[in-house]
């Protein structure tokens, strides 16, 4: 760390990215029983701020909170290793490309990408989410050489298997529609894990910074009185 103030910029965002999955969580439910007949087994999460939603400003805002905590998540993480380096990159592009832009372009019905919009949602999402699989394997490197973060590597690894895993069966869904939504969730769900474990470590890393008498918890707790 370069000073106490960016360590501590560091631990915030790392606290707003672990509340940011759970807010969006809470939000893709809250969505899904504001629609009339949805369904998350044969739905995607996309349908829920698209063309045929009931209310689709409430999954819209969502994407666009998560995106910004998962793209602050990237920046804390560039924050905690004094500079710019590709897997936290990569982790940004998902924030931005997969989250922030799916949330102010819109998915056409069905999320078929027949319409410019409805395409525009669908490619920017396919960026999104292959930087997140390509990001978490950058990600395991960087974190193998730096000792605090040593304990994190295993748990990386196994994050980016299985979102690659993850990311083939929803792509192998595509052929059988009635599962889409769950293969999305299945997707989705080590990728969301993923965000909020490392968002967790990185406010007690910065908490345990030489300079810092901050109380991870406490911070926490500061946080979570914002959101």
């Amino acid at each position: 760390m370069n000073t106490s103030s960016s360590t501590q910029i560091a631990g915030q965002l790392g606290w707003l990215a672990f509340f940011g999955v759970f807010v969006f969580v809470a939000g893709i439910v809250v969505a899904g029983l504001a629609y009339d007949g949805y369904s998350h087994v044969d739905q995607m999460i996309s349908e829920l701020g698209g063309a045929d939603a009931t209310r689709p400003w409430i999954q819209n805002i969502n994407f666009a909170l998560v995106g910004l905590t998962t793209t602050g998540l990237a920046i804390g993480l560039m924050i905690d290793a004094g500079r710019v380096f590709l897997g936290a990159v990569l982790v940004a592009v998902m924030g931005i490309s997969g989250t922030i832009l799916n949330g102010t372009l819109h998915c056409d019905s069905g999320c078929e990408g027949a319409t410019t919009e409805g395409l525009l949602h669908l490619m920017t999402g396919l960026v999104g989410f292959l930087s997140m699989v390509v990001g978490l394997f950058f990600l395991i490197r960087h974190f193998r050489q730096d000792s605090r973060w040593a304990g994190h590597v295993r748990f990386t690894r196994i994050s980016a298997w299985a979102t690659l895993a993850g990311f083939l069966l929803f792509a192998a869904s595509d052929g059988v529609p009635e599962w889409d939504g769950l293969a999305q969730r299945i997707f989705v769900l080590p990728v969301l894990v993923f965000v909020a474990v490392t968002g967790w470590r990185l406010a007690h890393i910065a908490a345990a910074a030489p300079g810092t008498d901050v109380d991870p918890s406490a911070l926490g707790s500061e946080v979570l009185q914002h959101l």
